[in-house]
């Protein structure tokens, strides 16, 4: 009995997502919901460009500024551990 029930209900399920799925499709392929979507993308972009200008005004770092910040202090790091290495190799040099 239970194997009926769960086949049933696997049944529905299968057709509920074909159903949604298709319902999801077709809305996201109409043309208002691109331009939607366009739009969105935009104002996204524009309310970014402000917060950084706003921030730049107010000699604020931004997560843009603090992410170069620290490649460029990994990047100091790894040159600064190759010339260490070359000292030590130039010390171990003259020591033999």
């Amino acid at each position: 009995m239970k194997r009926k029930d769960r086949t049933a209900l696997d049944e529905l399920r299968e057709q509920s997502e074909k159903v949604i799925t298709g319902m999801i499709n077709d809305f996201l392929a109409k043309k208002s919901f691109r331009g939607t979507r366009k739009k969105i993308g935009d104002a996204h972009l524009r309310i970014d460009r402000n917060i950084h200008l706003a921030l730049y005004a107010l000699n604020i770092p931004s997560k843009r500024d603090l992410d170069r910040l620290g490649r460029k202090i990994d990047a100091m790091s790894e040159k600064a551990k190759a010339i260490t290495g070359k000292v030590d190799e130039l010390l171990t040099a003259e020591r033999d």
